[in-house]
């Protein structure tokens, strides 16, 4: 698996890129939202946020349905979300025309 260099992702000026870089490599290569999230957490760091926003990429990227069922059940404004995705979605199949 990937593993950035610590001592250049903190140390450097490039450490915000370099977090940048694990968030969108983690995102572009994962097979699943959990693998974006292993391989983006697995770095020193600030990696819980790393992960996060990896997570939070591959949905985008990949969809609502891409995520483990059991995640989105947890997330606290689901209600909300699942308003703002049906409005996209709708709003996506109107531009496709």
């Amino acid at each position: 698996m990937w593993k950035p260099d610590s001592r250049q992702t903190w140390r450097s000026k490039g450490g915000l890129a370099r977090g940048e870089t694990t968030r969108l490599h983690a995102t572009a290569t994962a097979a699943s939202a959990s693998e974006a999230i292993e391989v983006a957490s697995n770095h020193d760091g600030d990696s819980d946020s790393t992960a996060s926003i990896a997570g939070q990429l591959y949905g985008a990227k990949h969809g609502l349905a891409s995520l483990p069922a059991e995640a989105v059940t947890r997330i606290d404004v689901l209600e909300a979300v699942l308003e703002l995705y049906a409005e996209w979605e709708r709003v996506r199949r109107g531009a496709m025309r």
